[in-house]
């Protein structure tokens, strides 16, 4: 599904460097999209730390991650609706309310620019 998910991992990206930047710290957004990308390949085969908490129903460190990013957008102007978005999803899991799984990713389309 690299075509559902690579416009999300794009945005998710696009909004931290737009958030980083609001904060005077420069990142190039195609080098870290390129770096994600290949961690991505480099460990398709891995089972992720965030993807073994939701599917033992344990707290992810989603709040450190995708939740800073957020926080950080919404007190500064930022739109980070794709990083809320993701936070809403992987708490839902977290909580019982979904199921952890790649058609999550769907979910998304409504929220990308």
């Amino acid at each position: 599904e690299p075509e559902v998910i690579a416009p999300i991992i794009s945005q998710v990206i696009y909004e931290a460097v737009s958030v980083a930047g609001r904060m005077k710290v420069q990142l190039d957004q195609e080098e870290m999209l390129q770096n994600v990308l290949t961690v991505a390949h480099l460990t398709e085969d891995n089972t992720s730390s965030m993807l073994s908490d939701t599917l033992r129903r344990r707290p992810t460190e989603i709040d450190a991650i995708n939740g800073f990013i957020a926080e950080k957008g919404r007190s500064i102007g930022v739109d980070t609706r794709v990083n809320e978005g993701l936070v809403e999803l992987i708490k839902e899991i977290e909580n019982g309310m979904r199921n952890p799984g790649r058609s999550n990713a769907s979910e998304f389309r409504k929220l990308l620019k």
